[in-house]
């Protein structure tokens, strides 16, 4: 379980960005946050996708058919 509750409090208010992070790092750190937060998977989903960085987004959204909701 993560101790650094700026790190939840950003994921709580959708400013958890992923930065230089890769997908997958940043898949681990928003998984990790939501171990405490506990949202449902749909709302999960939308927070990983919507937080992504710009070029990373689209690219992931094609590969899971993901639909964004902004």
């Amino acid at each position: 379980i993560i101790n650094n509750t700026d790190e939840i409090e950003k994921f709580r208010c959708g400013l958890l960005l992923q930065g230089e992070d890769s997908i997958t790092e940043y898949y681990s750190e928003v998984k990790r946050c939501n171990d405490v937060v506990k949202l449902c998977k749909d709302h999960l989903k939308n927070v990983f996708i919507n937080e992504l960085a710009p070029e990373n987004k689209n690219s992931v959204l094609i590969k899971f058919g993901y639909k964004s909701s902004s």
